[in-house]
């Protein structure tokens, strides 16, 4: 079959393909009021003939590699560079590249193989491909594709890259963003950071800037880290609230404060140094609430929370372990999150298990205000608050160490089983009831004596209010329960600001522990009889991070945050 061809068609088509590329460049021109260039041959911008001043817009058409050498300047003069291909500028540490003014354009046909190195950058950089920074200083905004790449830069703007991006070793001034699967390591920020999933940030020293305003207005915070779920933060210095969701975050410093807010944008009513939900795990972090709020806020999920030690209180709602912790000048509050904007319950209740953790004052070591979730309480050291355990929800409380607190158990319409615990230096009450017609099982305790009416006397219930129900307190222990943490605990302070390991060693012999526990049966049986739970070793002997040391920590980590240009 013998092909027919219409020249005049073809000399139509072939024109008109032509005038569009006319008029695309004459678009381009009149944007920036100039004529187009196009260099359409490899070519190298030299040092000698420096300036390289653009006289209009400047194209590197496809196939086409433009070089420029160490020393040499380029001049954009308001005009776009826009780079089809490739772009070298590679200079030196001592004879660097400079670029000033307008912005650089890399196209959709560029290869991803351009790359600044040693150059001094005030131009503003955009690119739909992966670029290479190398050693750069950079004052206008970057925004790349994935899989660029930023090291040893000094960027006194904005960072926007997309997935799989790698920024090392960087000082910033100015927010960074980057796409999933991103590695944020070893840089100073002075800014937000805000990632997409399975990205890793570590080794950084994070300043956050933000400011938010809540929903309802009235306060605002400070979030100077956001992850996508299956992330990694670790071994950073943050100062400002850190929000995630399934992720690990491990031997970190945090200070700040930060809120989760709803579907509906509505927030939490206090702000936390940690924010995380999912299935996230929180190990051997030191964190902070320089807000009044909380070291650790849980939202839901089943988060693991270990060897931490935590400055104000940690708050869990959903199905958390609480495991080996010390917190201190707060407590840990279980149970729903309330939303006071809207004057209901949001929808973190869970059960949670808070065992092996150090609790120091000073209004109540662990505590509930709604009634959603229950908490399992177990092997605790909760001292020197006014509330041992205050508590609305339903619960366990068995194995604890509850000392010198004013009244030790507080329990609001709740009956939970109180059983092998030592309540002991109670100032007012060993045990307290409101609003709670039910019996209580707390037998087998040693309340510091065993002279039952003398524990009678300190426990409030039927025989203060006609309207509560009785607690049943014997039989007794006759000693302290040695399955339940020492009440004394040579606890250590952390050196800094190197890695902190927030999990010593406990003490191997505790003082005035007593002997096993004796438990006499009284001539009435109870039902039902409660068993002494299997016996590990708790963990509990957790840092001490006396809080002006990590203040004077914060302030330095501060002043170390200066930026060479």
């Amino acid at each position: 079959m013998k092909l027919v061809t219409n020249k005049k068609a073809t000399v139509f088509v072939l024109a008109l393909l032509l005038f569009s590329a006319l008029f695309s460049a004459l678009q381009f021109a009149s944007a920036q009021g100039g004529l187009v260039v196009f260099i359409n041959s490899d070519t190298t911008w030299s040092k000698a003939n420096s300036p390289h001043t653009l006289t209009g817009p400047t194209v590197i058409s496809q196939s086409v590699t433009l070089t420029i050498e160490s020393g040499a300047t380029v001049n954009l003069n308001g005009y776009t560079l826009y780079i089809n291909e490739t772009l070298k500028a590679i200079g030196s540490a001592t004879d660097n590249i400079h670029f000033t003014g307008s912005n650089i354009t890399f196209g959709d046909s560029a290869t991803g193989s351009s790359r600044f190195e040693n150059a001094i950058i005030s131009s503003s950089i955009t690119s739909s491909k992966p670029i290479t920074f190398s050693n750069d200083i950079i004052y206008s905004t970057i925004s790349v594709a994935g899989s660029s790449i930023f090291s040893g830069c000094t960027i006194m703007s904005s960072v926007n890259a997309g997935n799989s991006t790698t920024l090392s070793n960087n000082n910033i001034v100015g927010d960074v963003t980057v796409g999933e699967a991103s590695t944020v390591s070893g840089n100073t920020i002075n800014g937000d950071v805000t990632t997409g999933y399975s990205a890793t940030l570590s080794s950084n020293t994070i300043n956050g800037s933000k400011r938010v305003i809540a929903p309802f207005g009235g306060y605002s915070y400070t979030i100077a880290v956001t992850v996508g779920n299956s992330s990694i933060i670790s071994h950073n210095t943050i100062f400002g609230g850190v929000t995630a969701i399934s992720s690990t975050i491990s031997d970190n410093i945090i200070s700040g404060g930060s809120r989760f807010t709803d579907w509906a944008g509505r927030s939490e009513d206090a702000t936390s140094a940690l924010a995380v939900s999912g299935t996230s795990t929180v190990t051997s972090n030191a964190l902070f609430s320089n807000t009044g709020g909380y070291g650790l806020l849980i939202r839901a999920g089943s988060t693991t929370v270990t060897g931490n030690a935590i400055r104000n209180s940690l708050r869990v709602a959903g199905d958390a372990v609480v495991n080996g912790n010390w917190i201190a000048s707060g407590g840990i509050q279980v149970g729903d999150i309330y939303i006071s904007a809207y004057n209901e319950i949001d929808y973190g209740k869970g059960n949670s298990l808070i065992k092996n953790n150090i609790i120091d004052g000073p209004n109540s070591g662990i505590f509930s205000y709604y009634a959603g979730g229950t908490a399992n309480i177990v092997n605790n050291l909760i001292r020197d608050s006014n509330y041992g355990i205050n508590l609305c929800s339903e619960s366990a409380i068995q194995s604890n160490s509850i000392v010198n607190c004013t009244t030790s158990i507080a329990l609001k319409n709740t009956a939970p089983l109180i059983n092998y615990n030592n309540i002991i230096g109670y100032k007012e009450n060993s045990l307290s009831m409101s609003e709670n017609p039910s019996n209580i099982n707390a037998t087998c305790n040693w309340w510091g004596t065993t002279d039952t009416q003398t524990i009678g006397l300190s426990i409030h219930d039927f025989k203060y209010d006609l309207n509560l129900g009785t607690v049943n307190y014997t039989p007794v222990l006759t000693s302290q329960n040695i399955q339940a943490p020492a009440i004394t605990y040579s606890l250590q302070v952390p050196s800094f600001p190197s890695t902190t390991n927030l999990s010593p060693t406990p003490s191997t012999n505790p003082t005035n522990l007593g002997n096993t526990p004796d438990v006499t049966p009284s001539s009435s049986s109870i039902s039902p009889t409660p068993s002494i739970p299997e016996y590990s070793p708790p963990i509990i002997a957790i840092v001490v991070v006396v809080g002006s040391l990590l203040t004077m920590l914060l302030e330095k980590r501060r002043k170390q945050q200066t930026f060479s240009t």
